[in-house]
């Protein structure tokens, strides 16, 4: 059982949660598999019908030793699939010995319910698909062949239309449920992009930053491993703003984080580092490698027309994981070096 609580706790995704359901129906049903068997074990002894009597003592102990065994070793698959086995070769010799009279035909409901509830909608579906039609040629064969007192022809149509009718409400239902799952992800996986990025220009927001920064050294400092970053500022952008309104700087903005998302791409971390400012992290990369990036974004900036021709350049630094740093100190040398290259005329890369 540890191992499978170990599963579910890895797993949270639409197989885990089938997993848990099963679970938690083996751990409801296979108890009633145990007494209610038992109790019709008793009843057809002392009616004298023995063949019942044994099948329902057999069931009996079938569902009590795959409780034993689901808890020891926690193979709730195998146990899923004998225990339906079970149920429907029960179920059929039931009708098979018994006849088409009765009571005993509503238990296929059960076991169409039990299908969908532990397999999900396909296999589910198959399953309950295969145990109508042997149902159906089972009361056909007893139509057939035997009289009038083995086969109801009423109890036959109305439990035969009433398991189709289940059968659809089961696979609507679990059909919805999946459904109504992949908007539940999808709608999650906006909520954690919204998250992680910035609003504005869809990169990493300051709090991923953070987060990917404190991974960086954490490696660095366990492994032979280096990572650059490089911090770039947009010149005389508070003009932009100022002179031709936020809603034109917004744009410039977006087109300007364009740029970076395309230089990066996946191997790459760019985020907006607050106002202006933009910060790359470079997981295996030499401060040299670094700085050929960071002259790429530099040139792709400055040639670029944005919103209304506008044009624009940046001023970038570049530095690399050095043994002992913290956060605030790469943050605090590579802040340093921009600020020596906008005092070195704008428009340049600093590196250290």
């Amino acid at each position: 059982m540890k191992r499978l609580e170990q599963y579910l706790s890895r797993n949270n995704d639409d197989m885990g949660r089938l997993v848990s359901r099963q679970l938690l129906l083996l751990y409801i049903a296979l108890p009633l598999m145990i007494v209610i068997p038992l109790l019709f074990s008793i009843i057809n002894y002392y009616e004298q019908i023995y063949f019942m009597a044994i099948i329902d003592l057999g069931a009996s102990i079938f569902a009590f030793l795959s409780l034993i065994y689901l808890n020891i070793t926690g193979r709730y698959k195998i146990v899923s699939y004998l225990s339906i086995s079970v149920f429907i070769i029960a179920l059929l010799a039931l009708y098979f010995i018994m006849g088409f009279v009765g009571y005993s035909l509503s238990w296929s409901s059960v076991l169409i319910l039990l299908s969908f509830a532990l397999f999900g909608r396909k296999k589910g579906l198959i399953i309950s698909l295969i145990f109508i039609i042997l149902t159906s040629v089972s009361g056909l064969y007893h139509f057939q062949m035997s009289n009038a007192n083995d086969f109801s022809f009423i109890a036959f149509a109305n439990i035969f239309f009433v398991n189709i009718l289940i059968f659809l409400i089961c696979y609507y239902y679990e059909h919805s449920i999946e459904i109504i799952q992949k908007r539940l992800e999808g709608n999650n996986k906006k909520l954690e992009l919204l998250a992680r990025t910035d609003k504005l220009t869809g990169l990493y927001n300051r709090s991923e930053i953070d987060k990917k920064i404190n991974s960086e050294i954490k490696k660095a400092r366990e492994n032979e491993y280096t990572f650059s970053i490089l911090i770039a500022d947009l010149d005389n952008f508070k003009e932009i703003n100022d002179e031709q309104g936020h809603l034109l700087g917004d744009e410039v903005m977006k087109q300007v984080a364009q740029v970076f998302d395309q230089i990066c791409g996946e191997d790459y971390f760019a985020g907006r580092w607050g106002g202006d400012e933009f910060l790359i992290i470079l997981p295996s990369t030499s401060r040299a490698k670094a700085y050929q990036i960071a002259e790429r974004i530099r040139k792709k900036v400055s040639q670029t027309s944005f919103s209304k021709e506008q044009k624009l350049t940046t001023s970038l630094a570049v530095t690399e994981y050095q043994e002992g740093d913290t956060p605030n100190k790469i943050f605090k040398r590579v802040d340093n070096l921009l600020y020596r290259a906008k005092n070195k005329g704008k428009n340049t890369t600093i590196i250290a």
